[in-house]
């Protein structure tokens, strides 16, 4: 997985895991991983492996489109910042 796709990726875990109201603790207890390993990949430092993906992807069940769809996010989101300064 490349540099852009682990940070997009991030970012749909973090939206999504907070959607659910849950912690970065209770996620990695549901998904059978280390709380560290939920904060590393919602920041995009490092690449998780294939079983921690699979079990987000079942998890949430998202697809590679959402993951691609959550630049259009971050980007309207970046606007709607950009258009509150110049106010």
């Amino acid at each position: 997985m490349n540099k852009r796709k682990q940070i997009l990726l991030g970012n749909l875990v973090k939206r999504m895991r907070k959607n659910r109201g849950l912690s970065q603790q209770e996620l990695a207890k549901l998904i059978h991983t280390s709380p560290t390993n939920i904060s590393r990949c919602e920041r995009g430092e490092s690449e998780i492996g294939w079983q921690m993906y699979l079990q987000l992807k079942s998890f949430f069940d998202f697809d590679d489109e959402d993951i691609e769809l959550e630049q259009k996010i971050i980007e309207d989101k970046l606007l709607r910042q950009l258009q509150g300064v110049r106010k």
